[in-house]
């Protein structure tokens, strides 16, 4: 039923915008191309896929609910390609165990593996877990403070070189934007979309054994 209500929704927007055609731009057809692709991926949806909801109550009886369709084992649309493919290489790591992620990734039989040692020691890496801080697209506006000043406590603490990686450069943006307004002392390089070689590598080579700052990644 979600999904006849949903073609049915695409189906007149798609009708309004052909005898409207300025009306296709902003947040109205920001949702009408999610939507689209939302109905796409519900046509796929079988037993390796995950459909939740997430509601959100407002001001008096309304309520929001994020509609989400998870695809948590991907084999059948990934073994097509490296099945294609003349040869692939996957590196990682968390590819472990070496069966389930096969299996997972939708990857032949005869896969060869190769296991290298971490150059790193055990005492390098420091392990902090913020449970506090929701990076979900519903929380996002308000993670960005928290995050910001997480980044500029941890920066002033140990003062180096880090890396804060986003999960797109809207969220990216954002989340420098503010770093920069509220602490403009601490160096920020950001990755941008569209980089070209020789961009990413300059990008790369702000960071260095002397160096200390905040590189932002995507």
């Amino acid at each position: 039923k979600l999904l006849q209500a949903l073609s049915l929704c695409t189906s007149a927007m798609g009708e309004y915008f052909n005898d409207y055609p300025e009306a296709l731009n902003g947040e109205l057809q920001a949702f009408y191309f999610e939507a689209l692709q939302f109905a796409k991926v519900a046509e796929l949806f079988n037993e390796h896929f995950i459909f939740d909801i997430s509601k959100r109550e407002l001001s008096g009886k309304r309520s929001s609910s994020n509609l989400c369709l998870r695809n948590v084992v991907p084999a059948e649309f990934i073994r097509p390609r490296l099945t294609a493919a003349r040869s692939s290489v996957l590196f990682s790591a968390t590819l472990s165990p070496r069966h389930y992620y096969a299996d997972l990734l939708g990857m032949p039989p005869d896969t060869a593996w190769v296991d290298v040692e971490s150059p790193f020691k055990a005492e390098q890496l420091r392990v902090h877990i913020v449970d506090r801080i929701s990076t979900r697209f519903v929380h996002r506006q308000a993670s960005l403070e928290p995050i910001v000043e997480l980044i500029a406590a941890q920066f002033a603490q140990a003062p180096g070189n880090y890396l804060a990686f986003f999960s797109s450069f809207d969220y990216l943006q954002q989340v420098a934007q503010l770093l920069a307004e509220r602490h403009p002392r601490i160096p920020l390089w950001q990755q941008s979309r569209g980089m070209a070689e020789a961009e990413r590598q300059a990008f790369l080579d702000q960071f260095t054994q002397h160096s200390q700052g905040i590189g932002f990644a995507v």
